[in-house]
């Protein structure tokens, strides 16, 4: 069953209720937004409304973000260092190489992850 869509003029979606559940809103030319109809059911707020149609925004996280995350906290890294030093073994070096082997760094500049509107006041996002 479709969905209906508050959109701004950028092509972010606000809002998503039922059909007939749509709150009264500005409707003239120079509206910031709009109800519009969406069939996909999958529909959510990360979406946006490019040229009138409906897109599931990719969201990529950075590699050196996964990589922190992955080498824990700052005290457990000190520890596995003096607990390296104290008995002569290689576990920070281990954990730390085995991350980057999980974790490589991208070949290329990472993309863009910035959120690109996809209208303007002139030309919003729900017109093709």
């Amino acid at each position: 069953m479709a969905k209906m869509c508050l959109v701004s003029y950028q092509g972010f979606i606000e809002q998503i209720v039922e059909p007939g559940e749509e709150f009264e809103i500005y409707e003239g030319e120079d509206a910031k937004i709009k109800w519009i109809s969406c069939s996909n059911d999958s529909v959510t707020l990360d979406w946006i409304v490019k040229a009138g149609v409906f897109i599931e925004r990719v969201q990529h996280i950075d590699y050196s973000l996964q990589r922190r995350v992955a080498y824990g906290p700052i005290g457990d890294q000190l520890d596995m260092i003096y607990k390296d030093q104290a008995n002569g073994t290689t576990t920070f070096k281990d954990h730390i190489e085995a991350v980057k082997a999980a974790k490589p760094a991208p070949a290329t500049e990472p993309e863009n992850t910035e959120i690109q509107l996809t209208g303007t006041e002139e030309n919003p996002a729900w017109e093709s």
